[in-house]
């Protein structure tokens, strides 16, 4: 072996005249001596330096290190294609078959190298773009919610009390209620002989009518409530024979 001029721990090889010659040197051979670097190191100003971030090399050798997929970044040194990892907004493996893929709607990662998957929205919020290094997830409009992970305002359902989704969500009106949590549906309107006056009811509260009155259904007042048939009084008093 031939030594390299600048000996330490980071010199660069000659190549063996051993595997050129299988032993003896022919002096009316040309011979080929190249400088080699291990794995991670590469050749600068005849010894041997780490590559930098975002870079990679195997093997001993004169290669040149090797960028990084796009969207990863590797530490100084990297040995291989494995060292590079996700950056801020990306999640995978360089060698899977996906390689490296932005986080998806909802969700959003904030590690920098790092395979970790992408963390999902909280209840409550949305986030439609992707590759989102933060969580800017948006909150969901006043008097609706959605679960985790969610993409659009559309996601966020009314709450008990509310009907509609996204920027659509309104109270239900006097006479009706609603039980569902996530849900757009309707308001249930109180049955018929019965009433309610507040706005935003969660549960089935509807007032009954007087004896021997009734109401129409949706009905919103005690006054709605008019003596049956053969009964006579004011709407919503007593109603006598």
């Amino acid at each position: 072996n031939v030594a390299s001029p600048d000996e330490g721990a980071n010199h660069a090889d000659w190549t063996t005249l051993d595997t050129q010659t299988n032993g003896c040197p022919d002096r009316n051979l040309a011979y080929d001596f190249t400088l080699a670097c291990g794995a991670g190191k590469e050749l600068s100003s005849g010894s041997c330096s780490n590559c930098v971030e975002g870079k990679w090399k195997s093997g001993t050798n004169s290669n040149a290190c090797k960028d990084c997929a796009t969207n990863s970044n590797s530490a100084q040194g990297s040995v291989n294609a494995a060292g590079c990892l996700p950056d801020r907004g990306y999640t995978g493996n360089v060698y899977a078959a996906a390689g490296i893929t932005p986080c998806g709607q909802g969700t959003y990662k904030t590690a920098q190298l790092s395979t970790a998957p992408c963390t999902k929205c909280s209840r409550g919020k949305y986030k439609s773009a992707r590759g989102q290094t933060a969580n800017t997830c948006n909150d969901c409009p006043v008097n609706s919610d959605n679960a985790q992970g969610s993409k659009n305002a559309a996601s966020c359902k009314a709450d008990p009390g509310y009907t509609g989704a996204g920027n659509a969500v309104t109270a239900c009106a006097r006479g009706t209620y609603k039980t569902a949590q996530l849900s757009s549906a309707a308001c249930t309107l109180c049955n018929s002989g019965k009433y309610k006056n507040g706005l935003s009811q969660t549960t089935n509260t509807c007032k009954d009518c007087p004896d021997n009155s009734n109401s129409p259904a949706g009905s919103n007042a005690p006054g709605d409530c008019a003596c049956i048939s053969g009964w006579s009084g004011p709407n919503g008093g007593t109603c006598v024979k």
